[in-house]
């Protein structure tokens, strides 16, 4: 029986599933162009879900992979093109709004509906701001509690509100044509999805031996499930966030048609001391690149170079757009070396 590479228990095939059976997990997250050739059943169902939605989801959003899901119009899981969206501030009055733009370029301000109580001795005053439509169902439901506890809404005139066309006579409407958005990139988010990318990457390509040991998978293990003040960063070696060495991108067969077209190259590196993992996602035009020493075990990879077999698969080249994968072996990597 497998182990699951992200919280290690042992899974199993139930069927109907419980939370330790194994699942097909992505290597690279299918919303960004992952292929269902390269994969890894050894997770569990648990862990590929909660780390989809805390990991993969906001890593797929940051805003330079965002831009590129739209430009080659990749579908996430549910068979739709996610929107990207900005967090914001209206320059008009201030108030937080999320900026969001979808595949097609349309653009749209969505403000999230605010309620404020100001509670006095005898009554409550209450504030609602937002969406004429939210602002709607949150009256609505303000005024179905009030006749069930047999209360009464008044104006701050002091007129019964009955029906939700009394609130709209007292609406104050305001319009908005400008905001200001800062976009950042989120280091820690990078960070966790670049290596949990490897960690898969790793599994594949030096096996379980690698996954599982002290001096491998767990280093990188551990900036998925621990705070980032609990991250390994003496240990951890390499750069997340960066360019290729020319030599190591022509190794690697990343060519300039390569870029241009915006595939993914993900491979493992032999080494004289420990073998490092490369992610170069979309080409690496203006995404940045990472290169990751894994640690002293090797793995499928403990043979001295000159006596790995040519055809042993060391990574893989997906296209994005069609999600065609081919892949990368030590012959490649022998090939094209300077």
């Amino acid at each position: 029986m497998s182990h699951c590479i992200y919280c290690r228990c042992l899974l199993n095939k139930n069927d109907p599933p419980d939370d330790m059976t194994q699942s097909k997990e992505h290597i690279i997250p299918w919303a960004l162009g992952g292929s269902n050739e390269f994969v890894t059943w050894d997770a569990s169902r648990k862990y590929n879900n909660d780390f989809g939605s805390d990991i993969d989801a906001p890593f797929s959003n940051l805003l330079p992979l965002a831009i590129k899901r739209h430009e080659l119009r990749i579908e996430g899981q549910s068979g739709a093109i996610p929107p990207i969206e900005l967090k914001a501030r209206s320059l008009d009055n201030g108030e937080p709004l999320t900026i969001v733009i979808d595949v097609d370029g349309n653009v749209r301000f969505d403000f999230a509906p605010t309620v404020i109580d100001d509670v006095k001795k005898r009554h409550t005053e209450r504030l609602v701001a937002g969406p004429p439509d939210r602002v709607r169902e949150i009256l609505k439901g303000m005024l179905a509690k009030a006749r069930q506890k047999g209360n009464t809404i008044y104006s701050l005139t002091g007129q019964p509100m009955k029906s939700i066309e009394d609130f709209e006579k007292l609406f104050e409407i305001e319009e908005t044509e400008l905001a200001h958005a800062s976009v950042l990139m989120d280091g820690d988010v990078w960070v966790r999805g670049i290596c949990k990318i490897l960690l898969g990457l790793g599994h594949v390509v030096l096996g379980p031996e690698w996954s599982f040991s002290a001096d491998g998978g767990d280093r990188i293990r551990s900036v998925l499930v621990l705070d980032r003040q609990h991250w390994p960063q003496h240990s951890l070696r390499g750069f997340s966030s960066g360019q290729l060495p020319a030599d190591i991108a022509r190794t690697l067969g990343i060519t300039e048609a390569v870029r241009e077209g915006g595939y993914h190259t993900i491979a493992v590196l032999p080494g004289v001391e420990q073998p490092r993992g490369v992610v170069s996602l979309f080409g690496g035009r203006n995404i940045p690149e990472a290169m990751v020493a894994l640690g002293t075990e090797r793995g499928r990879l403990a043979s001295v170079n000159e006596t790995m077999r040519p055809d042993l698969r060391v990574g893989v080249r997906i296209n994005p757009q069609t999600r065609q994968t081919t892949w990368i072996t030590i012959g490649d990597l022998v090939a094209n070396s300077p």
